[in-house]
């Protein structure tokens, strides 16, 4: 019994290995409650504990045959790969070339697209929805480090236009959030200088750090912002190494230009600056330390670029995107939630602190209790005190702004922050976990038939919990979770080659408001998909309430005032955006339809119908006498009268490309379009006015951006 206890004091009484054994055993508890039975937690409610002990058992068995085995980077990389092939192979197969279109993904299928056709031209006039918008989407979504990351894929394989070829988009998924994040992670560690066996942890853990991740990005479609969170892990170790690591001036110039071009693609998603603000107090705080002499010309050749790469795009999406006038309100659009101090709440700490528990909450149950459990651990054994500090600062920070930003500015989704904490703490949480499966093996050598028993038995359920992460991953990635995805059945290649035969020369109007019912499993459900590519896949130009979640309250595209004068009115609109076929799938707008004889049915599916719309629109021009030809991203007018109008809007930018002079473009008021709660704006379509000599040369004239 002594040499039982000596025993156990030479290997547990440093604090750090008390703190380990404490988490150990708070993870046992987790196992044996009723954890694995909630709903939307990490684990797949169905179950998850026979499975943790058999792949923990096998596992085991797999360490015990490598006994001699190597471990660098090579073997830990190798290991890594399998891994995340196994995710993309399981992935893949479940899809079998079907595309994914549910919430955002039709979205970024379809600014995936605009990016591969007309970037660095950002913004452009593209007159495929709404008789012309200012496409400059791509800013606040942050879809370009996709578009960066992915351009192989784009060019290569990629082309969006139809349905099969967007199939594409589904490799995308597979190898920026399966291939490139575990693997961006890996490198993170070793910047970090860990082992290559925590670097290998490290990115299995990345796979699935959290099942909100998952949802974020495969339920809700969110890639840009899902591609900036996995990065974070090798911004923040790139910045720690060039910060507090010496390195030759080799090393050190290879670290300025990686964190250049990571630290680029990662802030396309700009609140990821928010992300960094602790590290840059710590940085502040340590400045002599970083910025040296020795370090001087690196931080300010990093600064330079970063400043050059980012400064106009930044300017472009502060001007377009009118972020003040976003950041500065205090609710959600259309949303329930509302800021703290806004006058619809009592403001009370106990109201502020029930609703930030239960945000937190919901999201926090979604995280792999290995972050939980072995994170403070883990920051103790961090090697040094500038990632002890630095690392667990951000942490911190992070919980913090998940748990009351949400409160604060509920538009900015804070909530989401709980994820940058998971990705972050896989770097401490993974050291944790191998060095404790240290200890067990040493325990393992013991003589003593019970201390070897027991640390077998834990070593056996601390690997089941880490290899299950892949398991969970693939189940996740199969539609095996509570977080589900839909991927398109037949109706949107149907609907799409529909309108592309019969919808006419003009613009096909969607009658009534939509949202996610594209795709939708039925009537009272919104688990479908935007519509935004359609009008890619179909070749044509299409009218809607809201292609791309902009407004977040029903809004009908018929503006009230001419839907108040009955078909009047409703006719009148129809023909002011000249369209030519309307797509409804609300019974009201079918009957509609059906009531009227210049409406002819010629396709339908499920819920959606197309009519033709055989009624004269009077064409593409409002006034004056010319012709108007579309092109990705301008319009070609070729007037025939001194003055015209056209059906398209008009926005300050637009301006001739063309050299034609004696043309002068300028707005004409059209309507008022409503934008929920009772509010409008002016619509103006372009008015072109030309001298007598411009007109005789008889000019095609060119307009966009």
């Amino acid at each position: 019994m002594i040499f039982f206890r000596e025993n156990l004091t030479k290997i547990f009484s440093r604090r750090d290995n008390i703190l380990m054994t404490l988490a150990f055993l708070a993870l046992v508890i987790l196992f044996t409650s009723s954890y694995f039975s909630i709903s939307f937690g990490f684990y797949p409610s169905s179950g998850g504990r026979i499975e943790i002990l058999a792949i923990g058992i096998i596992v085991f068995f797999l360490v015990f045959l490598a006994k001699s085995f190597t471990w660098n980077d090579k073997s830990g990389l190798a290991i890594l790969c399998l891994v995340q092939l196994f995710c993309v192979f399981s992935f893949l197969s479940y899809l079998d070339g079907r595309l994914i279109y549910s919430d955002d993904h039709p979205n970024f299928i379809y600014r995936l697209q605009l990016l591969r056709e007309h970037f660095p031209q950002i913004p452009f006039y593209n007159p495929r929805w709404n008789a012309g918008y200012s496409s400059h989407e791509f800013y606040p979504t942050g879809v370009i480090n996709i578009f960066f990351a992915a351009w192989p894929i784009l060019y290569l394989v990629g082309d969006f236009n139809s349905v099969s070829g967007a199939v594409a988009y589904n490799y995308i998924i597979a190898y920026v959030f399966l291939g490139l994040i575990p693997l961006a992670t890996y490198w993170a560690a070793r910047l970090f200088l860990l082992s290559p066996v925590v670097a290998l942890i490290a990115g299995v853990l990345a796979l699935m750090p959290s099942m909100g991740y998952f949802e974020w990005v495969m339920r809700y479609g969110t890639l840009g912002f899902g591609f900036s969170l996995g990065l974070l892990p090798l911004v923040f170790a790139l910045f720690y190494r060039l910060g507090f690591v010496e390195d030759s001036n080799r090393g050190k110039w290879f670290y300025v230009f990686a964190l250049f071009a990571i630290f680029s693609l990662a802030f396309r998603w700009t609140p990821f600056a928010l992300m960094l603000i602790p590290l840059a107090l710590y940085f502040l705080l340590n400045i002599k330390r970083v910025f040296s002499n020795t370090n001087y010309t690196f931080w300010l050749v990093l600064a330079l670029l970063l400043f050059t790469a980012n400064v106009k795009w930044v300017w472009d999406f502060i001007e377009l995107s009118k972020v003040g006038n976003f950041v500065s309100g205090n609710t959600l659009p259309g949303a329930h939630a509302k800021s703290f101090y806004s006058g619809s709440l009592v403001n009370t700490s106990d109201n502020v602190l029930q609703r930030s528990w239960s945000v937190f909450k919901a999201m926090g149950v979604k995280v792999n209790p290995l972050i939980y459990l072995f994170l403070i651990p883990g920051l103790c054994l961090l090697p040094d005190k500038h990632q002890r500090r630095a690392l667990g600062l951000s942490v911190v920070y992070l919980l913090f702004l998940a748990a009351f930003g949400e409160q604060w500015k509920p538009q900015l989704e804070l909530r989401r922050m709980i994820l940058a904490a998971s990705f972050l703490a896989i770097l401490p949480v993974s050291l944790a976990l191998v060095e404790f499966c240290k200890k067990l093996l040493e325990l393992r050598k013991n003589k003593i038939l019970t201390l070897n028993i027991c640390a077998t038995v834990a070593f056996i359920f601390l690997l089941g919990f880490i290899a299950i992460v892949p398991l969970v991953t693939a189940s996740a990635y199969t539609n095996r979770s509570d977080e589900a995805f839909r991927f398109s059945d037949s109706l949107v290649d149907n609907l799409s080659a529909a309108v592309h035969r019969w919808s006419g020369k003009g613009r096909t109007f969607i009658l009534g408001f939509i949202l996610h019912d594209l795709n939708a499993s039925d009537y009272s459900s919104q688990d479908g998909g935007h519509v935004s590519p359609l009008a890619i896949f179909s070749g044509r130009p299409f009218y809607a309430s809201d292609y791309y979640h902009r407004r977040w309250s029903t809004v009908d595209p018929i503006p009230a005032d001419y839907r108040a004068r009955g078909e009047e009115g409703i006719e009148e609109f129809l023909d002011l955006v000249n369209t030519t076929a309307v797509i409804t799938f609300r019974k009201e707008w079918v009957d509609y339809c059906k009531q009227r004889s210049w409406y002819k049915q010629v396709f339908q599916q499920g819920r959606f119908r197309l009519f033709r719309r055989t009624r004269n629109t009077g064409g593409p021009v409002l006034s004056g006498v010319g012709k108007v030809k579309e092109t990705p991203s301008s319009i070609i007018v070729s007037p025939e009268t001194q003055e015209l109008v056209v059906k398209y809007r008009y926005y300050d930018r637009l301006r001739v490309f063309n050299s034609v002079s004696g043309v002068e473009i300028y707005p004409v008021f059209a309507f008022k379009s409503d934008t929920g709660k009772n509010t409008t704006e002016d619509i103006s379509f372009i008015g072109l006015r030309l001298t007598a000599e411009a007109l005789a040369a008889k000019p095609n004239i060119e307009i966009g951006f």
